[in-house]
């Protein structure tokens, strides 16, 4: 179910969370359906359940999931998880935008890449092909 990659910096526990958050925005994973236990996904890893368990309990913060005791972990129902993602996403905007700056860009830099990959995003919203596939 899920992909690792120890290359790029991404812990394992983040590349759980934005690998079962892209199932849910995506519709691989809908409202409701259950996910497999923090167990289950930490033996087929070979990683630790606490890593798993940190995925699990950041994607909940999010509303993207709810746990029910004894029973296991769901597919929420609704857009709440989109806008937790949302900010998710503009609260590292904010940040990586913050370094940028303080690291001597430009503002129309900035602007000239933020146009770029929101034209990149509208076609491939639309059907097209990302040329970085």
């Amino acid at each position: 179910m899920f992909k690792l990659s120890l290359k790029g910096g991404r812990s394992v526990y983040e590349q759980v969370y934005e690998q079962v958050a892209g199932m849910i925005t995506g519709g691989l994973l809908r409202a409701g359906e259950q996910l497999p236990t923090i167990r289950t996904v930490a033996k087929d890893l070979g990683v630790n359940p606490n890593t798993v368990q940190k995925s699990y309990q950041l994607l909940e913060t999010n509303n993207l999931i709810y746990s029910l005791a004894g029973k296991g972990s769901f597919v929420a129902e609704g857009d709440a998880g989109k806008a937790g993602l949302l900010r998710t996403a503009l609260t590292e905007f904010d940040g990586s935008t913050e370094k940028a700056l303080r690291l001597g860009a430009e503002t129309e830099l900035l602007h000239e890449k933020v146009d770029t990959i929101a034209a990149k995003s509208k076609a491939v919203t639309k059907g097209g092909k990302d040329d970085t596939d």
